[in-house]
């Protein structure tokens, strides 16, 4: 009786596991309904809200996505091909409602603005693979070679800027 219980224990195990490897394939994409994933950023293409986003981004999304966004202790890069290819409201739809059985949180305490801003601010960055397919991570990493050898007097790479102007305030 006890083999029993420890070997569909183990079966349940392996099926949870499974199911978790078989999520981070994009099935999250999946679960949007239709009506949210038509949904339009009222923010797209605006610097001012950019700016906003990479602010938010910075104190609520960076110490999982890393402030790069490329992803951190094994959390996602959110400049992935996946995330470039998801609409903006598929993205809002996560924001709001996470993904939990992946270990994203739901951000639905946030105003929808600050999450549509968060959305304008990942859509500014560059995608995760630079010229000629080498990845910004590689370069960074590099880069970060250079710069310790150099006695850290290199400017930050043009491949990790961001181009958000600065907008003045009234």
């Amino acid at each position: 009786m006890r083999s029993t219980k420890f070997c569909l224990s183990i079966f349940c195990l392996l099926l949870f596991a499974a199911g978790a490897l078989l999520a981070s394939d994009g099935s999250w994409l999946r679960k949007v309904p239709a009506a949210e994933r038509a949904r339009v950023n009222p923010y797209a293409g605006q610097p001012a809200a950019a700016h906003a986003g990479a602010l938010l981004f910075a104190e609520h999304c960076a110490q999982c996505h890393g402030k790069d966004a490329l992803g951190h202790r094994g959390h996602p890069s959110l400049r992935s091909q996946e995330v470039r290819h998801a609409t903006d409201g598929e993205l809002a739809w996560v924001l709001r409602n996470g993904v939990l059985w992946k270990g994203m949180p739901s951000w639905s305490i946030l105003p929808e603005a600050e999450r549509w801003q968060i959305i304008t601010y990942l859509r500014s960055l560059q995608p995760e693979l630079g010229e000629a397919g080498t990845s910004i991570k590689k370069k960074t990493a590099v880069w970060e070679e250079n710069r310790k050898t150099a006695g850290g007097l290199l400017p930050v790479p043009p491949f990790l800027l961001v181009h958000v102007p600065c907008v003045a305030q009234a």
